[in-house]
């Protein structure tokens, strides 16, 4: 590609950027806008490389730090790059499944905000006095539960702040699904084969996960008897990550056998509002996904059939 068309590509990459920051501002729009984020880089990276999104980096950074010095965006900025620019590069690979696309986004919108944490947290007094107006706000909701005449106290708003970080790495899964589903649109249309992602019912956990799993519950079982520091937030955070994504591995192995039995997924829906409204039905669920990644269950039920 020439160094002009590399600069005109560059060009409107920085222009989509821009739009997706300027909708930030717009509140109805960023709750819809803010989870393509990496949208401008993924379809760069997939489309012209990984050399040629130095020049849009470097211009979208350098727009940032001019004119939003602020460390919230830039952290929105540098997470936006990194998952895109992953996600970008994996999709040119021609061995690559979109499964695959998505998960290495996956894993590394969770690799780059860990580091942006570890370095906000270290240079920054950000997070606490997010701490700070966490209680605050807590305190006043439970006050206001009272005067309502509700007996019932609130948990701990310190036991909630330890799980916190597991429950926002969660919340980074749809940006890299919801890039990929609008971004292989555009790419398709550029020439670049269209990637699938594999059906729902498809999706396992890789055994270790179940290891992991149960090493971070003894670490818990552990933790009440001796003090480990930071070991304690981790354990909590990785127990209450993995629990949640073992609901969803239940929910792929449901959808798994409605569909051996011809079942519509209407029934999905169904087993979904069950399981998120009563709390057993969630336990039964979470259980299933860790047996199904854990034995060979599926295969199984393939040679019964």
């Amino acid at each position: 590609m020439s160094r002009f068309a590399d600069l005109r590509f560059g060009l409107l990459t920085f222009g989509l950027f821009i739009l997706l920051i300027v909708s930030f501002m717009l509140p109805p729009i960023s709750f819809v806008t803010i989870w393509f984020l990496p949208l401008p880089f993924f379809l760069h990276g997939a489309r012209f490389g990984g050399r040629s999104l130095a020049f849009p980096v470097a211009l979208s950074g350098l727009f940032i730090l001019l004119l939003f010095p602020h460390i919230l965006l830039f952290s929105l900025f540098a997470f936006g790059v990194a998952t895109g620019a992953a996600m970008g590069l994996l999709y040119r690979r021609d061995r690559v499944a979109g499964t695959d696309v998505v998960l290495g986004g996956v894993v590394t919108a969770w690799i780059s905000m860990i580091i942006l944490v570890i370095l906000a947290a270290s240079f920054t007094h950000l997070f606490s006095e997010l701490a700070t107006n966490w209680d605050k706000q807590w305190h006043l909701m439970e006050q206001q539960m009272k005067s309502m005449g509700t007996g019932e106290s609130l948990p701990d708003p310190a036991d909630l702040r330890k799980v916190l970080p597991g429950m926002m790495l969660l919340l980074l899964i749809p940006f890299p699904i919801f890039t990929f589903l609008l971004g292989r649109r555009f790419l398709s249309r550029s020439g670049l084969p269209r990637k699938e992602l594999l059906p729902f019912r498809s999706w396992r956990l890789p055994r270790s996960f179940v290891y992991f799993y149960f090493v971070t519950l003894i670490g818990i079982l552990l933790q009440s008897s001796f003090d480990w520091g930071s070991f304690n937030l981790l354990f909590s955070n990785a127990v209450a990550l993995l629990y949640v994504l073992f609901i969803f591995q239940g929910w792929s192995l449901i959808a798994y056998l409605l569909y051996a039995r011809g079942k519509s997924g209407r029934w999905m829906i169904i087993v979904i509002a069950i399981s998120l409204i009563l709390t057993p039905a969630t336990v039964l669920i979470h259980l299933l996904g860790i047996l199904d990644s854990g034995t060979q269950l599926r295969h199984r039920i393939k040679e019964k059939r």
